[in-house]
């Protein structure tokens, strides 16, 4: 009950939302985007046409075109399922890190207004997709620490450079990942330094493409 207890109030929260319909610079976004012209797949992950590289966003508008085409409802609901599967995520990685009522904290992420401009406009996908893969990278992350095996920390450095192709503001996740380590364990290790390096790499390669773009 505690999974469909977020999950069904994130949805009844923001049923106002759902019922909107495209605002600002959403036809940016979704009308005149270059993924929904002729090889607009190709065009958004390999060529420069696209306003900004957010490959991961453009590829899940295109998805969803598919489906409901330019009716606003569908993109509505998926920005609040992604923002609900995101408060999961944070209650799944402050029940493994030790945290005072993590459900709670989860359940008061989820239904915060501070979030309500990310999960609403349809245009702050980037937000609430890069947030839904920088934490399954720090889940994965926490669970490599813990159990030892290496198969999650793959899925991490996967997750991050998801989150990356995203939006760029998931950058600081290799400090995050030091700083938790020296909190856990009260001192950094040879091995924290060396298990930083993929995401470093992915950070600073996503990083200048950023700024090459913009």
């Amino acid at each position: 009950w505690p999974w469909g207890a977020i999950v069904l109030l994130t949805l009844a929260v923001y049923i106002p939302a759902i019922r909107g319909g495209f605002v600002w610079d959403d036809d940016l976004h979704l009308v005149t985007n270059v993924v929904f012209e002729e090889n607009g797949l190709y065009r958004a992950w390999f060529t420069a046409d696209p306003f900004v590289y957010y490959p991961m966003v453009w590829t899940s508008y295109w998805i969803e075109y598919q489906f409901w085409g330019a009716d606003p409802a569908g993109y509505h609901v998926v920005n609040v399922l992604l923002h609900a599967v995101s408060s999961l995520l944070i209650w799944r990685i402050l029940l493994r890190l030790g945290i005072p009522a993590p459900w709670l904290v989860a359940l008061i992420f989820a239904l915060h207004p501070v979030n309500v401009e990310s999960v609403a406009w349809i245009t702050q996908r980037k937000n609430t997709l890069c947030m839904l893969f920088y934490l399954g990278a720090l889940c994965c992350y926490l669970r490599h620490e813990d159990e030892g095996r290496w198969g999650p920390y793959v899925f991490a450095v996967f997750f991050f450079l998801l989150s990356m192709l995203s939006k760029g503001a998931s950058v600081a996740l290799p400090a995050v990942l030091l700083l938790l380590a020296w909190w856990r364990r009260g001192h950094w290790g040879i091995n924290d330094a060396l298990r930083s390096i993929p995401f470093v790499a992915v950070a600073g390669l996503m990083s200048f493409s950023e700024v090459w773009f913009q």
